[in-house]
């Protein structure tokens, strides 16, 4: 029987170490206390956003979500954007994530989807009220403003 003992395994200069499908390559997390609120009925930005850049075309990405927030008798809905374009599917008609009147949660969700190349990208976080009357805040906890966080992290796993 033999014995193979190393400390690391390192790709030659100019290429990329292969793992096998399902392995994490690269993990990035972002956390931010900062209240957020909007009386908008597009998205707006929850003061959450990752600059990220696969390392292999053929990954797939895991983005990981919590949302702290507060709703006074609107729909708010929430969701992830990418490059600024909302990419989960969540609309007025009712599909994703909604939530209906006021209200305090901690709301967790997440979105996998093809790397497709090794471009950088910006994923963020991001919610909107249905009626511009009302007003949705991220970062919410009771009464206490900027007290909890929202929290986004990104996987790469080889595909």
């Amino acid at each position: 029987m033999s014995t193979l003992t190393v400390k690391g395994i390192e790709a030659p200069t100019g290429f990329d170490l292969d793992m096998p499908a399902g392995h994490s390559v690269q993990v990035v997390a972002f956390d931010t206390p900062t209240r957020t609120t909007t009386s908008s009925t597009s998205y707006v930005t929850a003061n959450t956003g990752i600059s990220f850049t696969p390392k292999f075309a053929s990954s797939k990405i895991l983005i990981q979500c919590t949302m702290n927030a507060k709703v006074s008798s609107a729909h708010a809905f929430m969701s992830i954007a990418k490059d600024g374009t909302e990419v989960t599917g969540v609309s007025n008609n009712g599909e994703g994530l909604a939530i209906i009147g006021t209200v305090f949660l901690n709301q967790n969700f997440q979105w996998i989807e093809d790397s497709v190349n090794t471009n950088a990208r910006t994923y963020s976080l991001v919610f909107k009220v249905s009626n511009s009357s009302h007003t949705a805040y991220s970062s919410w906890s009771g009464t206490a403003a900027n007290s909890t966080q929202n929290r986004m992290i990104i996987t790469e796993v080889s595909g």
